[in-house]
């Protein structure tokens, strides 16, 4: 990022680190993510916002972009365990 784009984030109170540009989940792991969360059944309110207040709890990350690699897994096997604990419940 140049200098001059740096001074932009700086100048609203936001550090950005170059160095983990290559450790944030990519495009292709944040689509997979929202298309899980859109298509789950046990989803009951589809959208963004809850998508984002689902990952603030899980991570405590404000927003989707700011998911490193290393998390996607943990915010997909919270999903999933969406299904398994609704099924339980319906099963009792």
């Amino acid at each position: 990022m140049s200098g001059k784009n740096c001074k932009k984030y700086e100048d609203l109170g936001i550090r950005y680190n170059e160095q983990l540009r290559d450790h944030y989940a990519t495009p292709k792991q944040l689509r997979m993510i929202e298309a899980m969360w859109m298509t789950s059944p046990q989803v009951k309110k589809k959208d963004q916002e809850a998508l984002r207040k689902f990952i603030k709890r899980i991570l405590g990350k404000d927003h989707i972009t700011w998911i490193l690699k290393s998390e996607v897994q943990k915010v997909v096997k919270a999903i999933k365990s969406l299904k398994t604990k609704n099924k339980k419940k319906n099963d009792a």
